[in-house]
C-alpha cells in the first residue's frame, strides 16, 4: 500500500487509521500531531524558560528536539530551553546517555544541565523526580517537559488500575502538577498522544540513539506493556480508547482526590506527607 498523500513507499501504517505514510509525509504528520497537542493544553503558555527534562533516549530527544524547533518558529524568541539530565550511575548507561546529549545539545545550541545522584542506595527512579523538581527550580524553569507518550500514560492507568491506587491516576494528563504549589514545578507531555511504534519510526528517521534503562528488563511496567501490546495488535485503537476515555474522567478524578501539599520536614521539598519520598529512602 502506497503513501496517502503522495503514492511514494511508505515507512509506516498508522494502526488507528489503517492509512500508510512515506518518510516525508510521516514527519509532517508526526510533528504537526505534537504541535497541536502543544496548542491544545496550552503546555508553554506564557512561559520564558521551559526545561526539558532528558535521559538520553529517543522520547526525550524528540520532545527536546520539537520544543527547540517550535519555540525558534514563534513570534517570541525570549523562550529559553534547558535540557535537564539526572545521571543515575547506571555502568555503561550513564556514560553513553551524558554523551549522546552533549552532542546532541551541542550541535542544536541548546543549554544542557546535569546532575548526579550521590546516594547510589537510595531509589533513583524516587531520587530522579526529586533532584528534576529542584534543580528546574533552581534554573528557574516555568515548566519542565518529559518524554512519556501515548502507550506510556495508557501503561501507567493500567498499572494504577491493577494497584487500586486510583488517587495516583489524578495527578495524570498532558500537563500534571500544583501549578498553585510554587516550589513544584509543572510537568508537560508533548508527547501525549504520541504511539511508541511513532516514536521509534521518527526517530530512526532522525536517527536519534535508543537508549534503554536496564532496570526496566523485567519491571512490572515491562509486563503491563507487553500486555498492552498484544491486546493492542488484535484490536487496534485499544490504547487511544484508553486515554480519551481517561481524559472523560480524569476532571472528576482530579475533583476527588485533591492533594494538599505540604513542605518535607527533613529537606524542605513539596510533597503529599510529613517526609518525602526521597527523604524516606534514605531512611
Amino acid at each position: 500500500m502506497a503513501c496517502k498523500n503522495c503514492k511514494s513507499h511508505p515507512v509506516i501504517k498508522l494502526t488507528n487509521t489503517n492509512i500508510s505514510l512515506c518518510k516525508n509525509c510521516f514527519i509532517h504528520y508526526f510533528e504537526k500531531k505534537v504541535f497541536k497537542n502543544v496548542r491544545k493544553y496550552d503546555l508553554l503558555d506564557d512561559c520564558k524558560t521551559i526545561g526539558v527534562a532528558v535521559s538520553g533516549g529517543k522520547n526525550s530527544l524528540i520532545v527536546l528536539c520539537l520544543l527547540n524547533k517550535l519555540v525558534k518558529q514563534r513570534i517570541s524568541k525570549n523562550v529559553k530551553i534547558i535540557a535537564i539530565h539526572i545521571d543515575e550511575g547506571i555502568k555503561n548507561y550513564s556514560e553513553i546517555a551524558s554523551k549522546t546529549l552533549k552532542q546532541f545539545c551541542k550541535i542544536n545550541q541548546i543549554e544542557l544541565k546535569e546532575y548526579s545522584i550521590k546516594n547510589k542506595k537510595a531509589s533513583p527512579e524516587i531520587w530522579v523526580r526529586y533532584l528534576l523538581n529542584k534543580k528546574a527550580r533552581e534554573l528557574k524553569i516555568e515548566r519542565l517537559a518529559t518524554g512519556h507518550n501515548l502507550d506510556a500514560e495508557a501503561e501507567t492507568i493500567i498499572m494504577n488500575q491493577s494497584r487500586k491506587d486510583i488517587e495516583r491516576s489524578a495527578r495524570l494528563g498532558p500537563i500534571t502538577g500544583f501549578q498553585t504549589e510554587k516550589k513544584f514545578i509543572p510537568r508537560i507531555k508533548p508527547l501525549y498522544f504520541i504511539l511508541e511504534q511513532e516514536s521509534e519510526i521518527y526517530a530512526k528517521i532522525k536517527e536519534f540513539r535508543e537508549l534503554k534503562n536496564p532496570y526496566l528488563a523485567d519491571s512490572y511496567r515491562e509486563n503491563i506493556k507487553k500486555f498492552l501490546n498484544e491486546v493492542e495488535s488484535k484490536y487496534p485503537g485499544t490504547k487511544y480508547n484508553i486515554i480519551n476515555s481517561f481524559l472523560e474522567i480524569l476532571p472528576l478524578l482530579k475533583n476527588k482526590f485533591k492533594t494538599k501539599i505540604v513542605s518535607c520536614e527533613s529537606c524542605g521539598e513539596p510533597c503529599s506527607n510529613k517526609i518525602c519520598s526521597a527523604c524516606k529512602s534514605l531512611s
